[in-house]
């Protein structure tokens, strides 16, 4: 076994597959039906705790990226980020709602308690059929508009993968 670092791209493109797949997990459970609703809701912390990790992953890769030797360190071991560089990322990210909910959700979840995003429990009554019962999520801490989970997942990995664009296409990471 190779203990080589794959290339930052091939770590990025990786990272963010994985937070498609957890994505998908999530959007699968809301849609499971009445017998396994109960199962669903358990699982949904534990997928919605791997898409944090996942999706946070590449900006924590970005900024590592980013880091070059210190000029005015002779030993070579002290790094730093240029100021361009890091007042692009900062900028990008504030800009990038929901990414700053997101660092603060999975930095919560790694170091505190596991993520757990509030159910709603619907129950419709179809014409001819039994009562159905499905669930959403909400992360009730979030300011936006849109509080379920999977529309803030879905618009965290559309920013992510504007960030990673934006960065390799402006020579900020490479």
């Amino acid at each position: 076994m190779s203990n080589t670092v794959p290339p930052l791209k091939e770590r990025i493109i990786e990272k963010l597959n994985e937070a498609e797949f957890f994505l998908k997990k999530l959007e699968d459970l809301e849609n499971v039906d009445t017998s396994a609703i109960d199962e669903a809701q358990k699982h949904y912390r534990y997928y919605a705790s791997a898409f944090l990790n996942a999706v946070r992953s590449p900006q924590q890769y970005i900024l590592e990226a980013m880091k070059q030797p210190d000029p005015n360190d002779s030993s070579g071991r002290k790094m730093y980020i240029p100021s361009a560089r890091k007042n692009w990322y900062d900028t990008a990210v504030q800009n990038a709602d929901p990414l700053p909910f997101i660092a603060d959700e999975r930095n919560l979840n790694i170091h505190q308690s596991i993520t757990t995003p509030i159910n709603n429990i619907v129950i419709t009554f179809g014409a001819a059929s039994a009562p159905t019962k499905t669930f959403t999520a909400e992360w009730s801490s979030y300011n936006g508009a849109d509080k379920r989970v999977v529309s803030i997942a879905k618009a965290a990995l559309a920013q992510i993968r504007k960030l990673v664009q934006e960065g390799f296409s402006q020579g900020h990471i490479s």
